[in-house]
């Protein structure tokens, strides 16, 4: 604690602007962000301290309106702007999912090299996963669209963090159309989707069925007290893990997911949910 205090000290004597954004970001990665606004000057007008404003602003509007002025003046952030620009609005809980996907769509044409590129495909087919309502007519096409932007993250960026998860992804796609066409009764959940080992995605492939141990295991992704926030995390969960529940706690609504036999596989799939989702998760027992 004591040479971050230094740091600051000496970065708010200097005026360094360079400086200064290189340190944010330091303490950001370490999970100190009042240090880290302590840091960056709140008046400066650049690109890259408009974007460290963004990602330390608590007000939505307000990060927003810094990422959009990083977008427009470009540089070396101008990509991360615009990829949480697209992030704000796939996590929105009025379901702005045609929002992120256009975003995330603008994001892929306009920085190619980007390295959020991946991440943008997979963001862009849940978006059409989400969308799809079984019995309409264009279920099929938004699955189709769904797979097709899977399928390039595992042909074009097989190495990367969230190629594992379009693989999952691929397998509830089949579960979704397969519950579509011959009723959610024939339908049998797998084991947990996400596993993040090629065994689960066999097992998931296989849409064996099971039936819940006593002293089964959630994961809680979240407490809410509106009903529009519920609705939207739940949107965005179904099709993508075995099952999902929500629990009466009075004045909150609490979202879980599961079951799954293990303490373990339960943590494994809270801290996908976490990764991906951004939520922060633990593990209930119903023992």
């Amino acid at each position: 604690m004591r040479s971050v205090l230094l740091i600051v000290v000496t970065l708010l004597l200097s005026g360094s602007g360079q400086a200064q954004t290189s340190v944010a970001e330091r303490l950001i990665a370490r999970g100190q962000a009042d240090s880290a606004r302590a840091v960056v000057n709140s008046t400066a007008t650049d690109a890259a301290s408009r974007y460290w404003l963004g990602r330390l602003s608590e007000v939505d509007g307000q990060a927003k309106r810094h990422f959009r002025e990083v977008t427009r003046q470009g540089g070396v952030h101008a990509d991360d702007a615009h990829f949480q620009l697209a992030e704000s609005a796939y996590s929105d809980p009025r379901g702005l999912y045609l929002t992120a996907r256009r975003t995330y769509q603008s994001l892929i044409e306009a920085y190619p090299n980007s390295p959020h590129y991946p991440m943008a495909l997979y963001r862009i087919g849940r978006t059409y996963q989400i969308a799809a309502r079984p019995g309409s007519d264009g279920f099929d096409t938004q699955l189709d669209s769904a797979r097709v932007n899977y399928q390039k993250v595992l042909d074009s960026y097989p190495g990367s963090h969230i190629a594992p998860h379009a693989t999952v992804a691929l397998v509830t796609l089949d579960q979704q159309a397969v519950g579509d066409r011959e009723t959610q009764a024939t339908t049998l959940p797998a084991a947990p989707l996400w596993g993040g080992d090629v065994s689960t995605f066999e097992a998931a492939g296989r849409m064996q069925k099971e039936t819940p141990a006593a002293g089964a295991f959630w994961v809680q992704v979240g407490a809410f007290s509106k009903r529009s926030s519920v609705d939207a995390l739940v949107k965005r969960l179904t099709g993508s893990v075995p099952s999902v529940r929500l629990v009466d706690g009075g004045n909150l609504t609490r979202v879980q997911v599961g079951p799954y036999e293990t303490k373990d596989q339960a943590e494994r799939s809270g801290r996908h949910i976490s990764r991906v989702e951004k939520l922060k998760c633990r593990v209930v027992s119903d023992g």
